[in-house]
């Protein structure tokens, strides 16, 4: 797949693209409970060739999750 068709697109933190990415995150903590693992998120952020307003939702949008899901 090519990341650089996706050059352009911005994240708006619709109600869509949140659910999306909550979603994941109930996979992972479903399996993480499943098996008595912790989730360990480290540093994750956007790509820097992406508007700084898309990057800002987005990276504010998932930590608030990861913290919500209790992912350290």
């Amino acid at each position: 797949m090519a990341w650089d068709q996706y050059l352009g697109t911005t994240w708006n933190a619709s109600p869509t693209e949140q659910a999306d990415i909550t979603a994941n995150f109930d996979l992972v903590s479903a399996w993480a409970k499943a098996h008595n693992r912790p989730v360990l998120l480290g540093e994750f952020g956007a790509y820097s060739r992406a508007d700084m307003d898309s990057r800002a939702r987005w990276t504010a949008f998932v930590a608030r999750e990861a913290e919500k899901h209790g992912f350290e």
